[in-house]
C-alpha cells in the first residue's frame, strides 16, 4: 500500500542517547501513532485506506487472517485493524487460524 518510512537520520545526542530524525509517509505516521502511541483515533482512517486498496486489488477473499504479533501489547494493532477491516469488507475474521508456535524476533530487528 505504501512505504512506512521516507528517511531516518541518526542525530548526535549530548547525553549519549540514540535518537533519529524520522520522516514517515502519511500512512506510516498513522501506523506509528497506533502502534507506538496507542492512538486508536487513527484506526478508521487506516481501515478505510486498506479497504480502498483491497477493493481496487479485488483478491476474491472470504476470510481475513492476521499474522500473530511478535510481542504482547495491551491492545494488538493487527487485531484491532483486522476486526474493523473484515467488517468493512464483509469478510470472516479469523484471528485464531494461525498461531505462533515459537518465539521469533520482531521483524524490525531482523537483518
Amino acid at each position: 500500500m505504501d512505504y512506512h518510512t521516507v528517511s531516518s537520520d541518526y542525530l548526535d545526542d549530548d547525553f549519549g542517547y540514540k535518537r533519529y530524525d524520522t520522516k514517515r509517509t502519511d500512512l506510516g505516521e498513522l501506523l506509528y501513532q497506533l502502534k507506538y502511541r496507542s492512538n486508536q483515533a487513527v484506526v478508521d482512517e487506516l481501515v478505510e485506506a486498506a479497504a480502498t486498496f483491497i477493493e481496487s486489488w479485488q483478491p476474491g477473499a472470504d476470510v481475513l487472517v492476521p499474522v500473530p504479533a511478535s510481542r504482547p501489547r495491551a491492545t494488538q494493532p493487527v487485531v484491532l485493524l483486522g476486526e474493523k477491516l473484515a467488517a468493512r469488507l464483509n469478510l470472516l475474521f479469523a484471528p485464531d487460524w494461525v498461531r505462533r508456535v515459537r518465539e521469533v524476533p520482531e521483524l524490525k530487528n531482523v537483518q
